[in-house]
């Protein structure tokens, strides 16, 4: 055991140093080899934004500011049952409802290009994920933050999932480097797990460090597996990215790929049993660069199927790709889906339904302009038969029409980016057109078509709002809504069954989380 540790000491030691290497052979840190896609596109963005109101400003024209009364947002069969604002601290991220409590992360950046380096980096009393008590008998009232789960200085937690294990309540959460070098060996990043079986009273009882010189763990969700063990399905964007002075040639100092299975049975003692990657375990990309992102090596997400035994990894421009992990000690590949050449690709996101065998697939291509080459307009939501032939076939699309607008429509991201499926309605956040709720009992409308779009059945996008953040920090985001994330989960009603089905919406409460305004709680009226 004693020659275990030191062997274990001397490789730390060793990566530190090589993470050093790594740092000294990219002094000059820039947004581009720091920040993932959403952070650059978001800071470039809404920069913009800022410079068209100076100049209209100085012009003398009047500067648009966002309302922020409930009474603004817009609905279609959706009613805003409360709001919380966090305490006004911005930069929310993903949500999670869990036995009457949602949990929504905080993300961040650090902006190379300024002098201010970590001012987009929350800390102090504003960082962590914020823990929120919902009366689900009278939500309207009895709507209040109880706690919040801490994550280390200079850090994020973006994604947080929160699940019961025999007697205890256990949250998941994927922590990135925000407010520093990613080089910088120093600041954790991971995952890292809490006791919230008193969500009141959270408390921290395990942690796994991904290593360097990655940002961390950027998206996670959790399965119990047919072997009966717990586990993580975690994406490291950029693990396989080439890096100057690294030992492996890659980001991941230890050549691992983006996707990492994490055994979470034991909470306090976190394991990673298995990686896979495009470059060394499918010999190469799974499709060609496409439109304004080129990219078919940047694994996203990951979502595993009921029984753990599969999980598909969103991969930018590889497509939607599936692997067999009923071994989790040895994934190996299935089959990928296929962007047309004159896509733009951008797999971000997807939710499977196992009993039809479909793929909810959401595409973030915040690349509105498109070209000669590529179909222009925002990223949208596909439908995949995804076991069919020898290839996933695409049966259907989802967009707004603000996501096929032929022209700029200014300020805000009309971009799908994360789905959640309730029986055959699929329920999207939409950036800056709040959440999309799209039928689908019929997949396939029109089998004469890919692109043939469902029908949308309900939606709510809640009101625009100024950016919480303080003044010299402000030109992070625009003041419109951006929903991050969205979940729906049963009311307390015994009527539903503690089930939350389509033919019953009305008892079911849909949490979104705006990255400016904070959590939304709206129900179904249809």
């Amino acid at each position: 055991m004693r020659r275990f540790w030191i062997a274990a000491a001397a490789i730390a030691l060793g990566l530190a140093l090589v993470a050093v290497a790594v740092g000294a052979a990219q002094q000059t840190r820039t947004n581009r080899s720091e920040l993932l896609k959403t952070e650059r596109h978001v800071l470039k963005a809404h920069k913009q934004a800022l410079r068209a109101a100076a100049r209209r400003k100085a012009r003398g024209l009047r500067v648009a500011r966002a309302p922020s009364s409930p009474r603004d947002a817009r609905a279609l069969n959706m009613e805003v049952v409360a709001h919380n604002p966090l305490g006004d601290r911005g930069f929310n991220a993903d949500v999670w409802a869990h036995e009457g409590y949602a949990y929504i992360g905080q993300w961040g950046f650090t902006d190379w290009a300024q002098g201010s380096k970590q001012r987009f980096c929350p800390s102090g009393e504003r960082a962590g994920i914020a823990v929120v008590e919902v009366d689900a008998v009278d939500p309207a009232n009895v709507t209040h933050r109880v706690s919040t789960l801490r994550n280390p200085p200079l850090t994020s937690a973006e994604d947080v999932v929160v699940f019961s294990q025999g007697a205890r309540d256990i949250a998941v959460s994927g922590i990135q480097v925000c407010g520093g070098s990613r080089a910088n060996t120093d600041i954790f990043r991971g995952i890292m797990l809490w006791d919230v079986t008193n969500p009141a009273v959270p408390v921290e009882i395990g942690r796994l460090d991904t290593g360097c010189c990655t940002r961390g763990v950027h998206e996670l969700e959790v399965e119990q597996h047919t072997n009966g063990h717990w586990y993580a399905y975690a994406t490291v964007p950029a693990s396989e990215y080439a890096e100057e002075g690294s030992p492996s040639g890659y980001r991941d100092l230890l050549g691992r790929g983006d996707f990492r299975m994490i055994d979470i049975t034991n909470p306090s003692s976190p394991v990673e049993v298995s990686d896979w990657g495009v470059i060394h375990d499918a010999g190469g990309p799974l499709g060609p660069g496409l439109g304004c992102d080129p990219d078919p090596v940047y694994g996203h997400g990951a979502e595993p199927s009921e029984d753990g035994e599969t999980v598909f990894l969103a991969y930018w421009d590889s497509g939607f790709v599936a692997l067999d992990v009923s071994n989790p000690s040895n994934p190996t590949y299935l089959r990928d889906s296929d962007y047309e050449a004159n896509e733009d690709g951008d797999a971000h996101s997807s939710m499977y339904d196992d009993d039809r065998g479909l793929l909810f697939s959401a595409d973030e291509d915040f690349c509105k302009g498109g070209s000669k080459e590529t179909e222009r307009g925002y990223g949208y939501v596909r439908v995949w038969d995804y076991w069919a032939g020898t290839k996933p076939v695409q049966l259907s699309t989802f967009r707004t029409p603000n996501s096929m607008a032929p022209t700029a429509l200014g300020a805000g991201d009309y971009v799908s980016h994360n789905p959640w499926l309730v029986g055959t309605d699929v329920y999207v956040s939409w950036y800056s057109d709040g959440v999309r709720v799209a039928s689908s009992a019929n997949p396939d409308p029109n089998p004469a078509t890919s692109e043939e779009i469902l029908p949308e059945v309900a939606y709510f996008v809640p009101p625009a709002s100024q950016n919480p953040v303080k003044p010299s920090q402000r030109g992070v985001l625009s003041q419109t809504p951006q929903v991050w994330g969205v979940v729906v989960a049963p009311t307390a009603d015994a009527a539903n069954g503690g089930r939350c089905a389509t033919d019953q919406a009305g008892e079911c409460l849909v949490y979104l989380s705006d990255m400016n305004s904070g959590l939304w709680i709206v129900r179904r009226t249809d």
